[in-house]
């Protein structure tokens, strides 16, 4: 009698439970998602396919390999697509990109230097806010190239390199 009442007191926690879970984890995510005035950051499974965008316009395209939030900055890290790519894949550059994107006024700042990339966040008063992880954007470089090594010829990748699509 007493494991019966034990029962339907889980059972009834469990509907309560359920749904405020659900929220919380959708709350948390929203957050995530959501870089401010609108931007979002997409891209759910692949990782090749995070980009940002606003009011379904593609303000940075995939893929993202990391990025902060700050103020209303969005600063990062990409590989950038491939304009000859098939219409069935997806194929990054192995060139790196950095970029700035102010969310203010929609403007989107791309830099191939790194160096060229942190003097406009030191200009822009963000350097020392910044954390992103420079060693994953190496290492991720890296294995890229030996992947597509078996699939593409120096040739499709040279030219991809120099025929970036950015948004």
């Amino acid at each position: 009698m007493a494991l019966g009442f034990l029962d339907g007191f889980v059972k009834k926690r469990w509907v309560i439970l359920t749904p405020l879970v659900f929220f919380i984890i959708y709350s948390v995510w929203s957050e995530w998602y959501g870089l401010g005035n609108g931007y979002k950051f997409e891209g759910l499974g692949r990782s090749d396919y995070r980009h940002i965008t606003k009011d379904n316009k593609v303000y940075i395209q995939n893929a993202i390999l990391d990025l902060n939030i700050i103020d209303s900055y969005v600063v990062g890290l990409q590989l950038p697509m491939c304009k000859n790519a098939p219409t069935q894949k997806i194929i990054l550059s192995t060139n790196k990109i950095y970029f700035i994107l102010d969310t203010d006024s929609d403007d989107v700042m791309y830099f191939s230097s790194k160096n060229e990339f942190l003097d406009e966040l030191k200009k822009r008063e963000l350097f020392e806010k910044v954390t992103l992880n420079y060693h994953f954007f190496n290492n991720m470089i890296t294995a890229t190239q030996e992947n597509y090594r078996r699939f593409f010829t120096r040739k499709q990748i040279d030219e991809c390199n120099q025929n970036l699509t950015r948004n």
